[in-house]
């Protein structure tokens, strides 16, 4: 007999020692930089299963047995962590919620069991061994089941939100006191049967509203980090689609007026004489007295000037046209679908507003020169090469125009 009780209490220590390890492994999983060392657990858990034994032997009133546990439990993960207070306590409290409300579960049931009042079993070393085995076999097998039913990471996210932690925390915290209580009732009165329903459905109850609050915590986070990785996603996204404008700006528009490039304007021009589509405009435009601007007064107000013709091109065209440089000082618009009569319209707004432009310019005359053509089917047909040189001609008769009136420098 003497044996067999040797062997339970050794039992007994090996159990508690191994939720312990369990426990260690569990928590470093979650708390930031742990300390990993094996070894460290195994002392600790021994430390633990003798704190255990010296509170019972001192006749530690039971219901501060599971504070001192939660205390004690709070000191050892800050000293094997560097985690916050805060995510420490969340932890300790829910460890100890679990050890209280089992350990009193066990309490309850050994004692019916054997027809031996609470006290009994706490106090007698023959019952508390046993009690000691089956609670923390039961914690074990519980943590086992938590950590594969409950993500880490949901966990790890609820023990570093402020909000929550705190959250779980009260609650953990409010039913170890409790628990506590009920434990306080039972063992301290014989006459307990009463009360053993009131503490069964105390720690059922406590239990299951502590997996309702800490699941749907865990689904609540996770539907913020869902909404928090979409919001990143749709930025990424946003930016992904700025920089496919910016290099498509690149491709089709000019640096300087922002205008469409030669490459763009060549390439609708091809689209249209291909597919044969007549009844549309072209404007061949030439800035006059470049040369002139950029030898007086310098290439950077050559770029002004060119700068104030493409704005005003863009003003005195249709939203529908398309405006582009095509070279140096040369600028070429398409008109689609316009009628015939209507070209020399655009024509004269981009020379209203060129005449406009130069009020504010007082060193030199903002002025084009313009070809305009009207591409009918008979012209679509003749080809693109043709209708250039036809726009171009026309330009060079109103350059030479604009020159042999003004005398001005070239």
């Amino acid at each position: 007999m003497v044996y067999w009780d040797m062997a339970i209490r050794l039992i007994s220590v090996l159990v508690f020692v191994a939720y312990n390890i369990v426990l260690f492994n569990y928590i470093q999983k979650i708390l930031v930089k742990p300390n990993k060392n094996k070894v460290i657990y195994l002392l600790t858990s021994i430390v633990n299963f003798f704190f255990f034994q010296a509170v019972i032997s001192l006749n530690t009133p039971h219901y501060l047995i599971y504070f001192l546990g939660f205390l004690l439990l709070t000191v050892e993960f800050s000293i094997l962590s560097k985690s916050h207070m805060r995510q420490i306590v969340f932890m300790s409290s829910t460890s100890t919620m679990h050890i209280s409300s089992i350990h009193l579960l066990v309490t309850i049931v050994l004692s019916e069991l054997k027809d031996i009042v609470p006290y009994d079993v706490i106090y007698t070393t023959r019952y508390l061994t046993r009690c000691i085995i089956i609670t923390f076999l039961i914690l074990i097998v519980l943590l086992t089941l938590v950590g594969r039913v409950i993500p880490i990471q949901d966990i790890k996210r609820i023990s570093i939100t402020p909000q929550y932690s705190e959250m779980v925390s009260t609650v953990t915290l409010f039913i170890i006191f409790y628990t506590s209580l009920d434990a306080y009732f039972i063992i301290a009165k014989e006459s307990y049967r009463g009360l053993v329903l009131v503490a069964l459905s105390t720690v059922s109850l406590s239990t299951i509203l502590f997996y309702y609050i800490f699941v749907h915590t865990g689904r609540l986070i996770n539907m913020k980090v869902y909404k928090r990785k979409t919001d990143q996603i749709q930025y990424e996204y946003d930016e992904l689609l700025n920089k496919k404008v910016e290099i498509e700006d690149k491709i089709i528009k000019d640096g300087l007026t922002r205008l469409y490039n030669r490459r763009f304007i060549d390439g609708v021009l091809k689209t249209y004489f291909e597919e044969k589509r007549s009844e549309f405009g072209i404007l061949f435009i030439d800035v006059n007295a470049l040369k002139y601007v950029n030898d007086t007064f310098g290439h950077k107000e050559g770029d002004r000037y060119l700068k104030s013709v493409a704005i005003a091109i863009g003003e005195g065209t249709r939203v529908t046209d398309l405006c582009a440089r095509s070279g140096g000082d040369e600028f070429l618009v398409v008109l689609p679908t316009l009628e015939r009569d209507d070209i020399q319209g655009v024509v004269d707004r981009i020379r209203a507003k060129t005449t406009q432009a130069t009020k504010f310019e007082s060193r030199y005359e903002i002025a084009v020169s313009i070809g305009a053509l009207f591409v009918d089917e008979t012209l679509c047909d003749e080809g693109m090469k043709v209708a250039l040189n036809k726009v171009d001609e026309l330009m060079r008769i109103d350059k030479e125009k604009f020159y042999n009136e003004r005398g001005a420098n070239r």
